[in-house]
């Protein structure tokens, strides 16, 4: 079973039905609790989702993140640096459809996630959308 979610603790009910071979997910979008309920109406706040985490892994259920859409790159480096000793898989995107997206240095932002995830030894997936912005890189 795998099971990506904005719910937070709100999903911890569920830990229960879960073991090693499952999997945990959550979009995580920001650090700033103002930003996500701006951006985000109705989910978890931030340490909520990471709390999220950190218990399943804690539990010995395998946890990824989801890091899209980024909206504010500085953001979405920082919840790299809080998260990764309890999130065993990033799959970084870009922020689609919404014109503050062609206002973001894509390239550098894609390059500076894949210096950070290395740097910290973390495993990641870089997706397409943000992949063409690497391509000489990846």
């Amino acid at each position: 079973m795998e099971i990506l979610t904005k719910g937070g603790l709100r999903a911890e009910r569920d830990l229960h039905l879960l073991d090693s071979g499952d999997k945990i997910a959550a979009t995580l979008t920001f650090v700033n609790p103002a930003d996500s309920l701006e951006w985000e109406p109705g989910a978890a706040l931030p340490e909520e989702r990471f709390k999220l985490l950190e218990k399943a892994h804690g539990l010995g259920i395998q946890t990824w993140a989801s890091l899209e859409p980024v909206i504010d790159p500085e953001q979405s480096l920082e919840i790299i640096r809080r998260t990764h000793e309890f999130v065993d898989l990033y799959k970084v995107g870009v922020l689609n459809h919404h014109p503050l997206a062609k206002t973001i240095d894509w390239r550098d932002f894609g390059l500076r996630a894949v210096d950070l995830l290395e740097n910290l030894g973390c495993r990641y997936y870089i997706k397409d959308d943000l992949r063409k912005h690497l391509e000489v890189m990846i």
